[in-house]
């Protein structure tokens, strides 16, 4: 849950408190490759709008797949959905490179 306080956009219209959830899985498909499903949730951050970004509820689901390229490093991809259509980015791409810090 994230509780807001006071704001000078739209304050007669925000929500001072906003609801976030996500879940997801992934699954080593052989020890280099990791695939991974995630979804992603939060409730409205304003009331009373005809802005859909604004009044709904969003829903994004997201797929990626992750490459161990050498110990502890890692190239990764993702492609997000918005799943409740219009109240989020409708097509994401992600390109990632992780490594560790000793």
């Amino acid at each position: 849950i994230l509780v807001m306080t006071e704001g000078d956009v739209l304050p007669s219209q925000r929500r001072n408190y906003v609801a976030f959830g996500n879940v997801g899985l992934s699954y080593r498909m052989i020890p280099a490759l990791t695939l991974s499903v995630q979804m992603d949730a939060h409730s409205s951050f304003y009331t009373g709008s005809d802005l859909r970004q604004l009044n709904a509820n969003a829903v994004q689901g997201l797929l990626g797949v992750s490459w161990e390229f050498t110990s502890g490093k890692y190239a990764g991809f993702s492609i997000s959905e918005d799943l409740t259509v219009g109240a989020s980015p409708d097509f994401v791409f992600n390109l990632s490179l992780t490594f560790p810090f000793y």
